[in-house]
């Protein structure tokens, strides 16, 4: 842990850790237990582990393909219309595009962009 002129850390007892921290009133003395540092160092390295783990079984980039058949199974499901967030006209199926951030839009305004409206993010 770095120090400056406004911390100390000094060990105590060989099972403590002392910090000293210079407040408005004065010097705080804090105490740390080794064992508990050693604690939260290896609950953090077993969340690190998990993450790993975690990463190599999700799918980091959704396929398109499956996103956009995504949508048109819970349009087909839920039935009603959306409007077109652009020019606020309401969309059917056939007129909803699903650009690659999965945000939507009608194929009208879809087509007169290069990005999306919403993230401005390129098609």
């Amino acid at each position: 842990m770095p120090q400056n002129a406004n911390t100390q850390i000094t060990m105590t007892n060989g099972q403590k850790w002392a910090l000293e921290a210079k407040s408005k009133q004065g010097w705080k003395c804090y105490f740390i237990e080794r064992d508990a540092i050693y604690e939260l160092q290896r609950h953090r390295n077993q969340f690190r582990q998990q993450v790993q783990n975690i990463r190599g079984v999700i799918e980091v980039q959704p396929d398109y393909e499956h996103l956009k058949q995504m949508f048109l199974d819970l349009y087909d499901k839920v039935g009603e219309l959306c409007d077109c967030p652009v020019c606020m006209e309401e969309m059917t199926k056939e007129q909803t595009a699903v650009p690659i951030c999965g945000h939507l839009v009608c194929k009208t305004c879809k087509e007169k962009m290069n990005e999306c409206p919403l993230c401005r993010k390129k098609y």
